[in-house]
């Protein structure tokens, strides 16, 4: 059995892009907990309790992160819905970028996946959130659960999200 001293496992990611319509995106999905190295879930669900809108559609200590680049410009989205830039939702900003720099830090064997959530529907469902990876994926890779659990990915992907929130709010601020 592995302990997970990270306060996330779960996690799961995929890029996606459209050349043609200007269109980059980074999707993160992970489950958050609280340990000796962080609340990441009280927090998550402090400010989620300020801005129940945002509330994860299936589970409440699953958070679903995405950023989008069209054209040049980036928005964030928080478990399905674009997070507006307004003062009102700089929490949510700070949030995700403290967590996407954390999990983008991690070392990959504090990637943790439990072998009951790999075997969840919600393991294909989550990420993509109103769609499943498993019938998104084009053409169509029977690999693609190892491939979008991999703890490298993983964090590349965060490592992404957090650079497509600097750049979002570096612009807000400017």
């Amino acid at each position: 059995m592995k302990i997970s001293f990270t306060g996330i496992r779960n996690a799961s990611y995929i890029y996606d892009s459209d050349k043609q319509k200007g269109i980059k995106a980074s999707y993160l999905n992970a489950q958050l907990k609280d340990d000796k190295y962080g609340n990441d879930l009280t927090e998550y669900k402090k400010l989620i309790s300020k801005h129940s809108a945002f509330q994860n559609p299936y589970y409440s200590n699953f958070i679903n992160i995405a950023s989008i680049n069209h054209k040049g410009t980036n928005v964030t989205v928080l478990n399905g819905i674009i997070i507006p830039e307004h003062n009102n939702f700089l929490q949510l900003f700070e949030f995700i970028a403290k967590l996407t720099k954390k999990i983008s830090e991690m070392p990959e064997k504090d990637i943790i996946h439990d072998a009951g959530y790999l075997k969840n529907d919600y393991s294909d469902l989550g990420l993509l959130l109103n769609r499943r990876v498993s019938t998104s994926l084009q053409p169509y890779d029977k690999d693609w659960k190892e491939k979008i659990h991999n703890p490298a990915s993983i964090k590349k992907c965060a490592g992404k999200i957090f650079k497509g929130i600097e750049a979002e709010m570096f612009e807000y601020f400017a």
